[in-house]
């Protein structure tokens, strides 16, 4: 395409966007109002694998060795478990760090540290405690760690693993389903209302097929029409969405964040906008492209 046939598609596609600016905020509107529903079920989506990643972190399996295990075997049981690649890290608990962590966990500890003053009843109590990259994986795990000489006993949380794992699918299912069907309507929306302006300009396309231009010369400004729609489409979400994403995770986390101890922390704006700026330009401008072309293509062989 000639340097002159661009500008020339470029100034017809503004000057489309201007002449019918009825269908052209209409579009802009449709596709702000889908992206901003979808910048929504974004965060929560996100922040919801955040928090739940922070709150899996603190999630430990607990191995116990045999009374006859040696610190050689002992450690060659912690090499083993931090070879596996669902493991996070691991951290061993020696006999008097078991005193101090049950002297400090309940009340009665102190009681209890004065009546076994020059013993340990701990003695034989050493352990490592493994945290998991993803609790999904906590049986496989578990499995493992018990078929190795020398352990005892694992103990683990399955239930909490398991709710974890499930709660996490299902929000991650929903919001995809719901951000699908958002994606959808907004393509179908914006589908209509270009083609709507095309059935406005049928006679001014008609007269243009009539002196010789070709499919390639109509289309192009209507393909720039719907690049700027979806690309304006995209950006006013984003103006919107930056500064409140702020407000409410700070009054959010301010408010609420005592009821899981503290761990009620939202991913920062940088961060997760970083991620959520080219998905959101993708999409608007995806949305206002397949729109026209869908649109264009049955149009234009009538």
């Amino acid at each position: 395409m000639k340097i002159r046939t661009i500008f020339y598609s470029i100034r017809q596609g503004f000057k489309n966007i201007r002449r019918h600016s009825f269908f052209s905020l209409a579009a802009v509107g449709t596709i702000t109002v889908s992206l901003v529903l979808f910048g929504f079920f974004y965060f929560v989506t996100q922040n919801v694998e955040y928090i739940i990643d922070n709150l899996q972190s603190e999630i430990a399996i607990s191995v116990f060795f045999n009374e006859d295990t040696d610190d050689e075997k002992i450690s060659d049981i912690g090499d083993a478990i931090k070879a596996r690649e669902e493991v996070m890290s691991v951290e061993y608990i020696s006999p008097d760090e078991a005193l101090e962590i049950y002297k400090k966990t309940y009340e009665q500890g102190e009681e209890f540290s004065e009546t076994f003053k020059d013993f340990n009843p701990l003695e034989n109590y050493d352990s490592y405690t493994v945290y998991l990259k993803d609790v999904s994986r906590q049986d496989e795990l578990v499995e493992y760690i018990e078929s190795l000489d020398g352990v005892r006993v694992v103990k683990s949380d399955k239930t909490v693993a398991k709710n974890f794992s499930l709660f996490n699918s299902v929000i991650g299912y929903i919001c995809t389903g719901i951000i699908v069907l958002l994606i959808a309507v907004a393509i179908f929306l914006i589908a209509n209302i270009i083609s709507m302006g095309i059935t406005v300009r049928a006679e001014e396309i008609e007269i243009m097929k009539n002196i010789g231009a070709t499919n390639a010369f109509i289309r192009a400004p209507f393909m720039v029409e719907g690049f700027t729609i979806g690309f304006t489409g995209a950006v006013v979400p984003l103006l919107i969405l930056y500064p409140l994403y702020s407000r409410v995770a700070e009054y959010v986390a301010g408010r609420y964040g005592k009821v899981l101890g503290g761990k009620l922390v939202f991913i920062p704006t940088h961060d997760i906008f970083i991620r959520l700026i080219p998905i959101m330009l993708g999409i608007g401008i995806g949305i206002g492209l397949i729109g026209t072309v869908f649109t264009l293509v049955r149009k234009l062989r009538r």
